[in-house]
């Protein structure tokens, strides 16, 4: 875990889920999830798990939205996320997604 912050297996029971497909490709809704829900968890130090059952796509400028800051902040808190039910290319842009955030 010591260069991936995404980590794409159940995190522990009790952990805060986020279900992702009422918000899907709403770019805002993404910003609303992330500054509400997302951030506060991992400043506080709690792990997530993020829901993306029923997605089988996602645009690079939506998981932005979601993921750049908090991929960013759990790296420097050291507090993982964790993506659950990510398809095939869901995963492959939120792998993109955390190379650029931490900057390679």
């Amino acid at each position: 875990m010591a260069d991936r912050w995404l980590i794409f297996t159940p995190a522990p029971p009790g952990t805060h889920r986020i279900a992702l497909y009422p918000a899907r490709e709403n770019t805002p809704t993404a910003v609303q999830i992330a500054q509400t829900e997302l951030l506060p968890s991992i400043i506080a130090r709690k792990a997530v798990e993020l829901d993306f059952a029923g997605m089988d796509l996602c645009t690079q400028s939506w998981l932005h939205a979601l993921l750049f800051e908090a991929v960013r902040i759990a790296w420097a808190l050291r507090v993982p996320i964790h993506a659950i039910h990510a398809d095939p290319a869901v995963t492959e842009g939120l792998r993109f997604l955390e190379s650029y955030a931490l900057g390679g």
